[in-house]
């Protein structure tokens, strides 16, 4: 059940490995409201590529205005494939504009939502950042991945949020200007950072805050043992990342 006079709204976008999605995991937890990221495509009955094609061909029209993507493919364009995507990118967006305009809180990651939402006064602009060490050491641990490898996709993944953003919105990927909070995770960690922004909200929105927290908590156990999972999983993450590069530079002394 909806209540605008209660409605809190936070989007979030960041950069690949800097660990947003476990900073929003926290704070939905704590506010108990949901996280969107790619299981909004869920929503609209997406599941695999098959259904992306059904709703490409569904005759109702987009109901968001994007701008026109321009991609290349091996060197051609696709025009069908961005129109597909660009369709797809419309309806998401219009999904999002509908759950926000009947009084739904959540949190959503990435698909522009700073810029679809920026005429709600309830909503909370967040971009994650990170060093580049910090990121590497989750890609790595999280992926399985070489240090080359991690590299090769971080660079890939942040290419397409970026390709993929500017092409929708009129502000720019990762510019500070845009948002309302800028946050290197790296230097307080995922738990402390959901913390912070937590405390910044509050500041911000003391009653959509207030009333979220103070809803009974059912899943407290839950949360707990997420944000104890969170920080174990970091500590482990530096250590072996800082025994990984230990052991180059020996190896690189043996040579």
């Amino acid at each position: 059940m909806s209540n605008k006079e209660e409605q809190l709204i936070i989007v979030m976008d960041r950069e690949f490995g800097s660990g947003a999605k476990r900073i929003a995991d926290i704070l939905g937890m704590q506010l108990q409201i949901p996280v969107f990221e790619k299981n909004i495509l869920q929503k609209l009955g997406v599941s695999h590529h098959d259904d992306v094609q059904d709703l490409y061909y569904e005759d109702d029209g987009t109901s968001w205005s994007v701008g026109k993507k321009k991609m290349k493919i091996n060197g051609e364009k696709h025009e069908e494939d961005n129109l597909m995507e660009a369709d797809l990118a419309a309806k998401e967006f219009g999904m999002i504009h509908r759950l926000a305009s009947a009084g739904e809180s959540f949190i959503i990651i990435g698909h522009c939502a700073e810029e679809v939402l920026r005429d709600f006064d309830c909503v909370v602009s967040i971009f994650v950042t990170a060093d580049d060490e910090f990121k590497l050491a989750r890609v790595m641990q999280e992926e399985n991945l070489t240090l080359e490898q991690a590299i090769t996709k971080m660079k890939r993944h942040n290419w397409k949020r970026k390709n993929y953003h500017d092409s929708y919105s009129e502000n720019k990927w990762g510019y500070s200007t845009n948002y309302d909070l800028c946050i290197a995770s790296d230097k307080l960690g995922l738990a402390k950072s959901a913390i912070f922004i937590l405390e910044y909200l509050e500041l911000r929105f003391l009653h959509q805050v207030s009333y979220h927290l103070n809803k009974p908590k059912e899943d407290y156990h839950i949360q707990a043992t997420l944000e104890e999972s969170v920080l174990e999983s970091e500590e482990k993450i530096r250590h072996q990342f800082e025994q990984a590069q230990n052991n180059e530079k020996q190896e690189n002394k043996t040579e």
